[in-house]
């Protein structure tokens, strides 16, 4: 009973902050984005706590506590600002979306790539910024894009997420059994293949070091990258004040020695390295939240 009550008011408190958000001009949106994440950062200690100990493990006695804590305020402002910018996406053009990024690093290195691969380009996403606009703005720049998602449990809120991400252009495929065939059709074609890889993996994904500390981490990247000889770059869009910078990195070298085991192993190892990088990098614009660390290894003995 308690659950069903909770969920219900993370619904409408959602639906309510949609409706408001789409009521203001975008400058209050977006500053009523950091005021929720402020009073979020202060009152949801769970996830609070779960961020710290997250950028504890990341880097550990390298940088004083204040800043760690400083780092987390800071990543929940983002998160604030990107759920309300998505919610607004419903009243932006396609002029609106492309003014929006200031300037776009390392499109050459997509263009490169769209153009050698016999298929799609796999574009691999990570809860940097602002992952919705990134999708949004490869979509206005005339390149087509495919997400693959995870529906949310509460059915309303999955709706208006997956409109909101039609009304921008973005095909979706879900994380299912079903959606498998879906992934192959649009690597087969001139598409891009948008793949979040900083999540935790589960006891299906596959450990690599992430940060120094083994992490599960999904197959899908480095085993489709082997498999439709597809290029894998980290797509990301970036806050600078109230609006976007578009990066994109070098394509991963991925290898294909013909040990199925070792490559998966390698390639997926370079591509959290990727993300781990910039992560470093920018820290601020990180979703630190959840818990990247959560399956642990087969016979690890876990600290009491």
């Amino acid at each position: 009973m308690l659950i069903r009550i909770r969920k219900r008011l993370e619904r409408w408190g959602a639906l309510f902050i949609y409706r408001v958000a789409n009521m203001l001009p975008r400058h209050a949106a977006l500053r009523l984005g950091e005021f929720l994440a402020d009073i979020a950062f202060y009152s949801l200690r769970r996830f609070r706590t779960i961020a710290i100990e997250n950028v504890n493990i990341a880097f550990g006695d390298s940088m004083p506590e204040p800043r760690k804590r400083e780092i987390v305020k800071s990543a929940f402002r983002t998160l604030g600002k990107t759920m309300v910018d998505f919610m607004r996406f419903g009243s932006y053009t396609r002029d609106d979306i492309l003014r929006m990024a200031k300037r776009a690093e390392g499109l050459e290195y997509l263009e490169k790539a769209m153009k050698e691969s016999p298929g799609g380009v796999i574009g691999l996403a990570g809860h940097f910024g602002s992952w919705e606009f990134c999708g949004a703005w490869l979509v206005a720049s005339g390149y087509n894009l495919v997400a693959v998602g995870k529906e949310q449990p509460d059915r309303e809120l999955t709706k208006l997420m997956l409109k909101l991400r039609q009304d921008v252009g973005i095909e979706h495929i879900p994380r299912t059994r079903q959606g498998k065939k879906a992934i192959i059709l649009t690597l087969n074609s001139k598409k891009i293949l948008g793949l979040l890889g900083d999540q935790n993996g589960g006891k299906k994904g596959i450990f690599v070091p992430f940060f120094g500390k083994m992490a599960s981490c999904f197959k899908g990247p480095a085993q489709l990258a082997v498999k439709k000889k597809a290029p894998v770059l980290l797509l990301i869009a970036l806050w600078e004040g109230d609006d976007y910078v578009i990066r994109i990195s070098p394509p991963v070298e991925i290898i294909d020695t013909g040990d199925a085991e070792k490559d998966l192993y390698e390639n997926t190892l370079r591509c959290q390295k990727v993300i781990e990088n910039t992560v470093r990098e920018f820290p601020e614009q990180w979703l630190w939240g959840h818990k990247r660390w959560k399956t642990r290894p087969p016979g690890e003995i876990v600290k009491s």
